[in-house]
């Protein structure tokens, strides 16, 4: 048996990880169809630590091959090894209940208190950081349910060692770490770690677990999730759960009633996505203490607490808790960072040159009035009939999915700018049926934001010549002083309307719409801006975030492009 941390890690990355049963079964049905998409996969994949462990490395080993960039969310390495190969990944796998099936109760219950824990704390972890305008929230979840690892496998293949830990750390009152490091010779952590570097599972999940640069909003939304967890599985209403409670409110700025409902509303997510043979965290929450203080539970107690357990919530009651959830998203008051210095304007990324002249019949190359370069993608013909009757485009999220794909294939290619542009935007319109898409880039001076790229109708001078000041400060400077995005809607307009620049009032659509930031290298780039010119077809939740992801793919590929 292997004695020192290296040679563990050698042992358990010279085959695959073992996967649930219930994962098996998932992936089994979702192959059978014949309409199953890449995010359906990675749905199922993603409530399995092991098997998105396997994914993952597989994917890296075609990377490696190829000598390209690591991939870290399962989407995307789902979408590089393509579906016919995707779809053998889960066939032969040790099945994790087999292996379990010898062992005591108390080390089954250890191992899938661990994967439950795990499942919530990336659940928490990956809307924390998207509420705070992070472009890849999927890397997050998987740095976050792969921070368990080490404490899985241990319990699997060493449990008596794994027992010894908890008995030294009763009989001498220490904590965990010291525990671990008394029996085994190394932590959880530290198996973790080892395990998720020499398969470049997540530079991320290394990065926290190096304990270095922790002020990183990703990673402070990882401890905090993780700590919840952790916390959640004894009890929702004590002290140390009110000041984790009270941390996160401080991590989101907003205030602790509504920190409190978007945790709990998170796990119940994370229940209703439960695959474990242990409680959900969620399960604990109508358990309520007597005096806990009232601040606390008036947003949350009448909710939950007809839950009937172990069926979690229903779906009405699920709906509900989410859609009380949603409000507010961002913090709308005109507080803007300062400019920074001119020094930091993005050098790297440079607009490649046009496609060539007709190489695409839809991509109509113009000049503002600068001799500044603007991409206008023109509306097919029956649009421009959509447009006259008053109807908006249908939406085909199949044509959302197939735009996803092909950035993710050709992320690490010679891809230009206007193709770039071209893919969301035909996304954004095809896929959401949003029928005004403008993409507005920073000038060098960092005062305006300039149209580069732009469907629209042909006669739509405005959108297509959009010119949005960022001085004084107004709702855009808002938006671009981090990454986040806004859907302006009948809920908060009276709100945020006033913040909008004077001279875009009658350009912009009162009615509705969404704008995002897009950031390189955490620099900031431009903005999407998005609307429909029916006022009749109200946009809506789901729109709203497919909208933010093509943003966050289109993002991704400007990385790329700014490696060229």
């Amino acid at each position: 048996m292997p004695v020192s941390l290296q040679e563990w890690t050698e042992q358990l990355t010279s085959g695959t990880f073992p996967v649930l049963r219930s994962t098996i079964d998932n992936l089994n049905a979702l192959y059978a169809d014949e309409n199953v998409g890449y995010r359906g996969l990675a749905s199922a994949v993603m409530s399995d630590p092991g098997m998105v462990a396997n994914t993952i490395q597989i994917a890296n080993q075609d990377q490696k091959q190829r000598l390209h960039q690591s991939i870290h969310t399962v989407e995307h390495a789902l979408m590089k090894l393509g579906m016919d190969r995707a779809s053998n990944l889960h066939t032969d796998l040790p099945i994790l209940e087999d292996m379990l099936k010898e062992r005591s109760v108390t080390v089954r219950n250890h191992i899938m208190g661990v994967y439950e824990r795990s499942h919530h704390a990336a659940y928490q972890a990956m809307d924390l950081v998207r509420r705070m305008g992070d472009p890849e929230p999927g890397e997050v979840y998987v740095a976050t349910f792969l921070s368990g690892l080490g404490e899985i496998l241990i319990w699997l293949y060493v449990s008596d060692s794994a027992t010894q830990v908890l008995s030294y750390q009763r009989d001498n009152d220490v904590t965990p770490e010291e525990a671990q490091h008394a029996v085994l010779g190394f932590s959880y952590a530290e198996m973790t770690r080892a395990i998720v570097d020499k398969l470049e599972l997540s530079p991320l999940l290394s990065q926290l677990l190096e304990r270095e640069k922790l002020d990183n909003p990703r990673c402070l939304g990882m401890l905090l999730a993780i700590r919840l967890s952790y916390l959640a599985q004894y009890s929702w209403y004590n002290e140390d759960m009110l000041q984790c409670m009270a941390d996160i409110a401080e991590f989101l700025r907003q205030p602790l009633e509504i920190a409190t409902t978007i945790v709990h509303s998170n796990a119940a997510l994370a229940a209703r996505h439960h695959q474990y043979s242990i409680p959900a965290a969620a399960s604990l929450l109508p358990l309520l203490s007597h005096g806990l203080p009232t601040r606390l539970l008036d947003e949350t107690a009448e909710r939950v607490a007809q839950v009937d357990f172990p069926s979690l919530l229903s779906h009405e009651q699920l709906e509900h808790i989410v859609e009380l959830s949603k409000k507010p998203e961002i913090d709308y008051e005109m507080v803007v960072q300062e400019a920074k210095p001119s020094a930091n304007v993005v050098q790297e990324l440079t607009i490649k040159q046009p496609l060539e002249e007709g190489h695409d019949t839809e991509l109509i190359i113009t000049e503002d009035e600068e001799g500044d370069d603007t991409y206008i993608i023109s509306f097919e013909e029956h649009d421009r009939k959509l447009e006259e009757e008053g109807i908006c485009p249908v939406p085909d999220e199949h044509s959302v999915e197939e735009v996803i794909a092909h950035l993710a294939r050709q992320i690490d290619q010679s891809i230009s700018m206007p193709e770039i542009m071209k893919l969301v935007m035909e996304g954004m319109h095809d896929g959401l049926g949003l029928t005004r898409v403008a993409f507005t880039m920073l000038t060098p001076d960092r005062k305006m934001l300039k149209t580069r790229a732009v469907m629209s109708k042909d006669a739509d001078w405005d959108i297509r010549h959009l010119h949005i000041p960022l001085e004084p400060e107004n709702l855009f400077s808002h938006l671009m002083s981090r990454p986040q995005a806004l859907w302006l809607s009948d809920e908060n307009v009276d709100k945020i309307w006033q913040h909008v620049p004077a001279e875009l009032t009658e350009v912009l659509h009162k009615d509705g719409f969404y704008a995002m930031s897009v950031y390189v290298k955490n620099r900031p780039v431009g903005l999407f801006y998005a609307d429909r010119y029916n006022h009749e077809h109200h946009l809506d939740e789901h729109t709203y975030d497919n909208f933010k992801l093509l943003c966050r793919h289109a993002s991704k590929a400007m990385v790329e492009l700014s490696r060229g």
